[in-house]
């Protein structure tokens, strides 16, 4: 980071484009594997290398990462971890910068089969810290701290709370510091609250970095709150005007493509980077628009 963008060792800013790929739930499907479909992400990108995307985001389980809580043994710890780095490595051979993400997880001794309000208190720490160590030399890897906090306030997401299911939640500040604690001096990606669809108090709540490398993470579905113009800037050109923001997540569970094409455009003019979110097939061609807009396809 410099400023309020991504640069480059050589200064120059790089702007992110690209797509959501996820490993959450696949170590804990029928079957098992450490991709969905068996597919990995930067065999994806290099499929659709003519899109000139630049950023691949990976989505991780909490459980499966750490080989906890029952995530099953021959698709968990060390073998999922080994497919994580093996995909990241793929991806940097490619062109691709990429993301990684605590997407799914789950406190106490529970399975980690979905989303959250926010990190745990009891695992989320130690995954930080575990995935920092892995990938502390890796400059081309952006770490994500949590996907989307929701139903939580503010102060729960600096600085962590008991949630209303009565287990104890994480803070960011508590994530920050796992992964500075490794010596990894990545950036890393804060979404803000609504299911990362509002980033009103975001800088209000901002948590201390030590190396002053904390980007905004933003999600955009046409489900959410915050999809209107007036709302991006009322709530999201503030935050850009700090901080890189990366909407790390794009999408319409519609199948259309309007409001992406909208946002695509208004991000564009303000330095914003953005990854589109594949939930439905039929997705893949609104993908293909985003890029041709300004990536000459």
């Amino acid at each position: 980071m410099s400023g309020n963008r991504l640069v480059a060792s050589t200064g120059e800013t790089v702007p992110l484009y690209g797509f959501d790929d996820s490993a959450a739930s696949a170590c804990i499907r029928p079957g098992g594997t450490v991709f969905v479909n068996g597919a990995r992400p930067d065999q994806q990108a290099t499929s659709v290398a003519s899109w000139r995307g630049n950023a691949v985001r990976i989505s991780l389980n909490e459980g499966c990462w750490l080989g906890i809580n029952g995530a099953p043994a021959s698709f968990s710890a060390a073998e999922y971890q080994a497919g994580i780095k093996t995909a990241v490595s793929g991806l940097h051979a490619a062109g691709y910068y990429a993301i990684l993400d605590l997407h799914w997880n789950a406190p106490g001794s529970s399975l980690a089969k979905g989303q959250q309000p926010m990190a745990d208190a009891d695992h989320s720490s130690a995954f930080w810290s575990s995935v920092a160590t892995a990938f502390r030399n890796d400059g081309a890897t952006l770490f994500e701290l949590y996907n989307e906090p929701h139903k939580i306030s503010w102060e729960c997401w600096t600085a962590g709370c008991v949630v209303p299911a009565g287990w104890s939640a994480a803070g960011m500040q508590s994530l920050v510091d796992a992964v500075r604690s490794t010596g990894a001096t990545q950036v890393l990606l804060l979404g803000g609250l609504g299911y990362t669809n509002d980033l009103s108090g975001w800088r209000q709540s901002e948590p201390h970095d030590p190396l002053g490398q904390m980007a905004a993470a933003f999600h955009l579905h046409n489900v959410d709150q915050c999809v209107s113009v007036a709302c991006w800037e009322a709530s999201v050109a503030p935050v850009s005007q700090a901080v890189p923001v990366v909407a790390t997540e794009v999408g319409e569970r519609d199948n259309g493509s309007a409001l992406i094409v909208e946002f695509a455009s208004w991000a564009d003019g303000h330095g914003i980077s953005y990854l589109g979110w594949e939930e439905r097939r039929p997705y893949a061609r609104t993908l293909r628009q985003i890029f041709a807009r300004h990536l000459g396809t």
